[in-house]
């Protein structure tokens, strides 16, 4: 397994992160098109980004800062771990995903980056 890990401070409060994170509206704002999102233990994941459909199982919820899930990949599946923290200029938001050994952890990364960007400029555009 390899595992790629982003971090961001996000200007608003830990509680907006969270509504970003584990509602499917807010979610296809920044992650991808068509999000569906079951945030409970057990619910299911699906998300499509340029025409790739992912699925998986919500593993992990601890409500208002932790939300973790397994999704499908091309070259097996990952999990993908969703952690929200106070900051001190608004939240802090720790993404980790753990691939398969035959994963693209250079590929995986750079759509955590551009993910994350997008979150930023969504949660920005929502407080103007």
């Amino acid at each position: 397994m390899s595992e790629i890990r982003r971090e961001t401070t996000l200007p608003s409060d830990p509680e907006e992160v969270w509504h970003a994170i584990s509602d499917e509206r807010e979610l296809e704002r920044w992650l991808g098109e068509e999000v569906e999102l079951d945030p409970v233990e057990g619910g299911e994941v699906r998300v499509v980004t340029d025409g790739e459909e992912r699925t998986g199982t919500v593993e992990e919820v601890e409500d208002g800062s932790r939300l973790v899930f397994t999704w499908s990949r091309p070259e097996g599946d990952s999990r993908v771990e969703l952690t929200v923290y106070p900051h001190d200029d608004g939240a802090r938001l720790v993404v980790v995903e753990s691939l398969p050994a035959t994963g693209a952890p250079m590929a995986s990364a750079a759509e955590w980056t551009s993910s994350l960007t997008a979150l930023h400029g969504s949660l920005t555009f929502a407080l103007a």
